[in-house]
């Protein structure tokens, strides 16, 4: 992959704007609150638009952090709103899928399970007859955790109101997502999936969210979860909800010698808590992405060359 001006233009036309353009841009009534005691709260087009034009090829990035941020998770938003639906409901399974290659960098095949595998060697009616499961499980020493992948992110207007209805709808969805593995749980410490590789044990519990859903380890939202999923009636093993730039995290100190389960489990311990990976602040200090992360951002970097007079400063 080279670069060229054709290339540059394209990513240019998504994340650039001159300075009277973002004045205007910041102006639209998607950018402004309705009430002003929420103006702190608006959406800054900076996160859209982090690159402003200056003139005469020459590009700035005002914030480094910003444009990395559009590259990466903006590109999630600029599908969102080409295809609405129809995007989200493809793009689970490549989550799911990538959430596995994230696990399986630093767990042994044998002790992983995955949902999709699973399928393949069983009919509908053993699937309907072990009801509701996660994703993926892990077989650790101490713990058998399940996982729950879900694309969900905080909306623009959950970050700005916070409306009753839009945490509403956050809540419901997070409990859906822990119903997937609770009741797995529950199953499994019943003896129903022995025969299939998961024995009763001691279980955690983990939802893996595409965006950072802020205070959702914290006094408030677990303490509603849990009144939500106890009226299911179900055993509530220890649960956790994280981000899958924390899963990555969590990978990273599992490549330093931290068995998974173990590092999880440390997490448990240490709820509520508004930053789940303080902790582990220390151990992350130097670095705080996995390998396996890292590899992929250094192949992609390291594929692209700069062409002789294409350059361009950002």
């Amino acid at each position: 992959m080279f670069s060229s001006p054709e290339i540059w233009q394209q990513f240019f036309s998504r994340v650039s704007c001159d300075p009277q353009q973002f004045r205007a841009i910041s102006q639209r009534a998607e950018c402004k609150v309705e009430d002003e005691r929420y103006v702190q709260y608006e959406f800054n087009a900076l996160l859209r638009y982090p690159v402003t034009h200056v003139g005469d090829g020459w590009y700035i990035a005002v914030d480094p952090h910003l444009l990395v941020r559009r590259t990466t998770q903006g590109m999630f938003y600029d599908m969102f709103e080409d295809a609405r639906l129809n995007f989200t409901q493809i793009f689970g399974d490549p989550f799911a899928f990538f959430v596995g290659e994230l696990l399986g960098s630093v767990c042994h095949r044998e002790a992983l399970w995955c949902e999709e595998r699973w399928k393949l060697t069983v009919n509908n009616r053993e699937m309907g007859r072990l009801g509701k499961r996660g994703d993926w499980a892990f077989r650790g020493q101490s713990h058998l955790v399940l996982f729950e992948c879900k694309s969900l992110r905080p909306t623009r207007e959950l970050l700005t109101y916070g409306r009753q209805e839009t945490v509403e709808k956050m809540y419901q969805r997070l409990e859906s997502a822990l119903l997937q593995v609770v009741e797995q749980s529950n199953r499994i410490q019943q003896g129903a999936w022995t025969r299939h590789g998961l024995p009763p044990a001691e279980i955690i519990c983990v939802v893996i969210t595409f965006g950072r859903l802020s205070s959702v380890n914290a006094s408030i939202v677990r303490d509603r979860l849990l009144e939500r999923l106890q009226l299911h009636g179900l055993p509530l093993p220890p649960f956790l909800i994280l981000s899958i730039a924390e899963l990555d995290s969590v990978v990273r100190l599992v490549e330093r010698g931290d068995p998974l389960d173990s590092v999880l489990y440390r997490m448990v311990q240490s709820l509520p808590s508004f930053d789940i990976l303080h902790v582990f602040q220390d151990d992350l200090r130097e670095q705080a992405v996995s390998s396996f992360v890292y590899a992929i951002g250094s192949e992609f970097l390291n594929s692209i060359t700069e062409l002789p007079g294409h350059a361009h400063d950002i």
